[in-house]
């Protein structure tokens, strides 16, 4: 079983490792810093907007979690807003979601969590899939096991 250290994230022999650079780079920067919900870069007022890398890995092994759970047919259904065009105050043009716009419980402080919403994403996918599947297969009526239909 691996332990994941609260305050980065990071498995725990890593944290060990990496805790006293950034202690240092945050002394030196003040734009490093350590909280209870992970490191971050940037600052409240000039947060890094762009983290450029080959490839993003979210941790995301059984060992890491508790309390594994579904989700509600509630939580399954939320809706998402429709995507945004804005400008950066560095004049960059991006797409994305309003924060204040999304499910309360993909909000994060001034933003939000990628990747609840690639979770909420891919389900919808899918179902969408699983319902073009039962329109392809016949007049699109097809019964789920409780004598519902799908649509």
């Amino acid at each position: 079983m691996r332990y994941v250290d609260p305050e980065t994230g990071l498995p725990l022999e890593a944290a060990e490792k990496i805790k006293p650079r950034i202690r240092k780079l945050e002394e030196k920067t003040g734009v490093i810093s350590l909280s209870d919900t992970g490191a971050s870069i940037g600052t409240a007022e000039a947060p890094a907007s762009d983290i450029v890398t080959l490839n993003v890995t979210i941790i995301s092994s059984k060992e890491a979690k508790t309390e594994i759970r579904e989700l509600t047919p509630e939580e399954l259904d939320m809706k998402l807003p429709t995507p945004k065009v804005y400008k950066l105050e560095d004049g960059r043009k991006l797409i994305g979601f309003v924060e204040d716009e999304l499910p309360v419980a993909l909000r994060k402080p001034r933003g939000y969590s990628l990747n609840e919403v690639v979770a909420i994403l891919s389900y919808k996918v899918i179902n969408l899939e699983r319902r073009l599947a039962a329109l392809e297969e016949g007049d699109g009526r097809k019964n789920n096991n409780d004598g519902s239909t799908l649509f």
